[in-house]
């Protein structure tokens, strides 16, 4: 996404995740549609962060397997990304996204590690 557009809401609409930018130099908005929110059969999955596009997830259910892992959204692409080794085991998270997905595991692995652990949810910061 440009950095020229400002991120201005989060819908969902038919379970699908959109964010909706404004473009003062095109004077315009533009949506970014994300795949289906996650709310099937008791599952959560709320959003740990969000930052160039991607949306960072952890599923809360006791019956998640291992290894601790988040999902990475960003637009039509995703990836598993296992917080431990911090890379990716599944998924087609372009090189740029997978890059900063890894960045960002890397700075609060301690954090993801404990919110995989205790199941207890709080969002963590972006990248700058």
């Amino acid at each position: 996404m440009s950095p020229f557009f400002r991120p201005i809401e989060v819908k969902i609409i038919n379970k699908y995740e959109i964010i909706l930018y404004w473009s003062a130099d095109d004077n315009a908005y533009i949506a970014e549609v994300f795949g289906q929110v996650q709310h099937m059969e008791g599952r959560k999955m709320p959003t740990l962060s969000r930052f160039y596009g991607m949306i960072l997830k952890m599923f809360f259910r006791k019956s998640e397997h291992n290894p601790p892992h988040i999902h990475v959204i960003y637009g039509e692409y995703d990836g598993l990304i296992d917080i431990q080794t911090c890379e990716m085991f599944e998924g087609d998270l372009p090189e740029r996204a997978l890059a900063l997905s890894k960045e960002w595991v890397t700075l609060h692995q301690a954090e993801l590690l404990q919110i995989w652990n205790t199941q207890e949810f709080r969002t963590l910061p972006p990248l700058e």
